[in-house]
């Protein structure tokens, strides 16, 4: 009874020191503008900043990557190790997962504010006012 005990504990604990940490590069032009959340969105939210980020994700616990737009912003492009363009999930956001050292680029862009989108007068209202 003993024995099993202390081979399980030993298993455990290799099992422990033997988890690999992944290299993942993020390439963010502006990170207020994305938010990237590890095991899809139910881990933590990486912390970014603009440009080259670098983090040691666990392959087993922390994929995939959850990556969405902030408010206020949309993702334009998200492409891994340089040549593989990731496509939306149903819901808008981009999933990636990872297996050894892994490169991800995100371009971004901010959304015009409301008032931009949609001038309060346009030429069609001015021209009519002038005429009545």
């Amino acid at each position: 009874m003993k024995k099993s005990h202390l081979l399980t504990l030993l298993l455990t604990f290799v099992g422990i020191f033997t988890t690999q940490a992944t290299s993942v590069a993020i390439d963010v032009d502006k990170a207020s503008n994305v938010i990237v959340q590890t095991s899809s969105g139910y881990g933590q939210t990486l912390s970014l900043e603009d440009g080259m980020n670098r983090f040691d994700l666990d392959e087993q616990n922390d994929i995939p990557l959850l990556i969405s737009a902030a408010q206020g912003a949309e993702i334009v492009e998200v492409t891994k190790n340089g040549t593989e363009t990731v496509s939306k999930s149903g819901d808008g956001n981009y999933r990636i997962g990872f297996s050894g050292p892994t490169m991800i680029k995100i371009t971004t862009n901010a959304l015009a504010p409301e008032a931009e989108k949609y001038p309060k007068t346009s030429q069609w209202t001015s021209s009519f006012r002038a005429k009545v």
